[in-house]
């Protein structure tokens, strides 16, 4: 276990953490920068993450991978209140909307 962590704080594996509150994300973000002063390398990836969209510009300057799941968001829970409803509804769906801003964002497959 002490591997893994010094293997994280390191940069050679990605801390994965999961959550569908945008405040976290925020939370995340700081988190990373923070992290990256001291030791200079800290990979991130988010995955569930509901309302994604609105801190896509800061996802791709901070270089956070995103794992979206589901990939088509229903808001069935408060955390997902600002999930983006994809078209036709909206003109961007939550993955185009990272990629134009250059964030790392990748779809899972629910089985």
């Amino acid at each position: 276990q002490a591997n893994r962590v010094s293997c994280t704080m390191q940069g050679d594996i990605p801390l994965v953490v999961s959550t569908e509150s945008t405040d976290v994300i925020v939370t995340l973000i700081h988190l990373k920068k923070e992290v990256e002063t001291s030791t200079g390398t800290f990979k991130l990836t988010i995955s569930e993450a509901a309302g994604v969209h609105l801190l896509a510009v800061e996802l791709g300057a901070t270089d956070i991978g995103i794992i979206l799941w589901p990939v088509r968001p229903f808001p069935s829970q408060w955390q997902r209140v600002l999930v983006l409803p994809d078209p036709p509804l909206t003109e961007q769906s939550t993955i185009s909307a990272l990629i134009a801003h250059n964030a790392t964002a990748r779809l899972a497959v629910q089985e």
